[in-house]
């Protein structure tokens, strides 16, 4: 007896591996977004009227504590020490700099290293502040 072909089966391939990968993928970005964002130094900001929506940037962030510690990337540099650092951090172009500084810092120290950034090539820096101030 000979049994005949039939029809021909379609196979789809099950998409349903592939979308979960998708899925964690999104929580995965997610997550680290947001623990990019934790990584920063509590710092009590200067209150200011400006823009209310934070941005991210990238870039060199600055943060100067009430004692006046400065700190890169969660790490306590000298202030002279600036200049090296930004010129080894600015290889491939000189980076974005956002100065955030505690409202105790004495102005002085926050002058002084706005200057030090100046003098390395900086053509401008941003300086952090909490919404809420102004005139």
């Amino acid at each position: 007896m000979k049994l005949g072909r039939g029809h021909p089966v379609r196979r789809t391939p099950d998409l349903t591996p592939m979308v979960d990968v998708i899925f964690l993928l999104i929580v995965f970005f997610l997550a680290a977004a947001r623990l990019e964002q934790d990584r920063r130094e509590p710092v009590d900001l200067p209150q200011q009227a400006g823009e209310t929506e934070q941005k991210r940037r990238e870039g060199l962030v600055l943060t100067l504590l009430a004692d006046g510690t400065l700190r890169v990337a969660g790490v306590s540099r000298d202030i002279e020490a600036l200049p090296a650092l930004l010129a080894e951090a600015s290889r491939d172009g000189m980076p974005s700099v956002t100065l955030r500084a505690n409202r105790e810092v004495d102005v002085v120290v926050i002058d002084r290293v706005i200057r030090l950034l100046s003098r390395s090539g900086v053509p401008g820096v941003e300086m952090a502040v909490a919404p809420g101030g102004g005139p």
